[in-house]
């Protein structure tokens, strides 16, 4: 049996129109940042996400990468359970890596975007299902098809279609097989302010949303994201389930247009769920 986990976070905007939606010094050192990478033609990816609390951590999601496309080791830390850390390591065999018990990705040979995913879902009663998920990208290679398969079906059981302005993702659409709407969302951005690709902001996922961030699925935002509104609906009646509604603030953003921080507020959004609270990136460049 098919079961959906409604992984839930949110992030709140409390930005005026006569205040920059950025803090121009570092609460983490107190000073302005200065750059991530003294060479400007290097290229960044996140190295860790942690929610903190001052000097509190929380939670910390690491990539190990090896190279500057795909990682070959995740690392979870939760330090407030005797620092307990679970690693999800990655062997590479021609264009699939393959991790734990059944589970692998597929590399696209030409553009090396994720185009098949497989993952064994183990639900509390020891039930497992095996989900294959294909996705599909337009020319400028950017995600917009998701297709989710249950156990050997020859038809999708979910369809997730995405809808961009230019190169941004604007809403999320997720339905049943059969077509019965089960999820919308909507993403508004600040257009004045540019920064370097972050993180990728697909309310739908089903798949792990700790892996979503170290891999290639089409492009990433490069705008402030102000808000996320998306409703849930019943998939019988078609009627209204839930909404949630959710922001960014205080961004922190180095000299070169990385973000280093941002917090979190609000409802919950499938998908983000480790995306919480007061929020530190750090990155690597190669």
């Amino acid at each position: 049996m098919k079961q959906i986990v409604l992984y839930i976070v949110g992030f709140v905007a409390l930005v005026s129109s006569c205040r920059k939606p950025f803090v121009e010094t570092d609460p983490n050192t107190g000073v302005q940042p200065t750059v991530v990478s003294s060479n400007p033609n290097s290229y960044c990816r996140i190295e860790n996400i942690s929610q903190v609390n001052g000097t509190a951590t929380f939670f910390s999601l690491s990539y190990q990468y090896a190279n500057k496309i795909y990682p070959n080791e995740i690392a979870i830390t939760e330090p407030a359970i005797n620092n307990l850390t679970q690693k999800i390591n990655f062997v590479s065999k021609g264009d699939t890596l393959f991790f734990g018990t059944g589970n692998w990705v597929i590399r696209d040979a030409v553009h090396g975007q994720i185009t098949q995913m497989q993952m064994m879902d183990t639900d509390g009663s020891g039930n497992t299902d095996t989900i294959l998920y294909r996705y599909l990208y337009d020319a400028s290679i950017k995600l917009s098809q998701k297709l989710s398969f249950y156990n050997g079906n020859a038809q999708p059981d979910f369809i997730t279609d995405y809808f961009y302005s230019n190169t941004l993702l604007t809403s999320v659409k997720l339905q049943l097989g059969d077509g019965r709407k089960l999820l919308e969302s909507s993403i508004a951005y600040d257009p004045t302010v540019n920064i370097k690709p972050w993180v990728y902001l697909y309310t739908d996922a089903f798949e792990s949303n700790r892996l979503l961030q170290g891999f290639p699925f089409g492009i990433r935002s490069t705008s402030l994201v102000k808000q996320i509104l998306t409703n849930v609906y019943d998939t019988n009646t078609g009627e209204l389930l839930d909404k949630w509604n959710t922001f960014f603030s205080g961004y922190v953003i180095s000299k070169d247009g990385y973000i280093l921080q941002v917090n979190s507020t609000g409802d919950n959004q499938q998908g983000l769920s480790f995306l919480t609270g007061t929020l530190r990136f750090k990155y690597v460049c190669f």
